[in-house]
C-alpha cells in the first residue's frame, strides 16, 4: 500500500485525499489494522512523502495470487477510511527501496521498526 502525506501531496491531491503527516497516517494505519483485523504490515517504510506498507509472505506469489489480496487490502482500507493511493492496485507500480532518496523531498527512505518487522505470513 502507498499512503501519501504532507503539504506537497495535499496541494497536489487535496486535503481530503492525503494525510497532513506520516505520523498521522501511521496512527490511522495502526488503528485500521485493529479495526479490520488484518495482520500488521511486515514493513512500514517512510517513503519521503508518506508511507509504504508491505506484507511479506513465506511463499513467492504470482499475479493471480497477489491481485485478490491487494484488491482486498485496498477495499478494506477504503472501508476503514484510510487514505490510500489507489494507483498501487497494479503490480507495475514501483515503490521506494529503503536507503534511497525521495527526489521531491530529499528525504532518505527508511524502514520504521515495528513488532512485525521480522514476521512472514503464509499466503493462505
Amino acid at each position: 500500500m502507498d499512503i501519501d502525506a504532507g503539504e506537497v501531496k495535499q496541494a497536489k491531491h487535496g486535503v481530503d485525499a492525503v494525510y497532513d503527516s506520516w505520523e498521522h497516517a501511521l496512527k490511522d494505519v495502526l488503528e485500521w489494522v485493529n479495526w479490520a483485523r488484518v495482520p500488521a504490515p511486515t514493513w512500514v517504510i517512510r517513503s519521503g512523502e508518506g508511507l509504504h506498507l508491505y506484507w511479506v509472505t513465506e511463499e513467492a506469489m504470482n499475479l493471480a495470487m497477489w491481485k485478490p489480496l491487494q484488491a482486498g487490502l485496498m477495499r478494506l482500507a477504503r472501508d476503514g477510511d484510510v487514505k490510500v493511493d489507489a494507483s498501487v492496485g497494479s503490480m507495475n507500480e514501483l515503490l521506494r527501496l529503503p536507503g534511497g532518496v525521495h527526489q521531491g523531498s530529499g528525504r532518505t527512505v527508511e524502514i520504521l521498526e515495528n513488532p512485525s518487522t521480522q514476521v512472514r505470513y503464509s499466503y493462505l
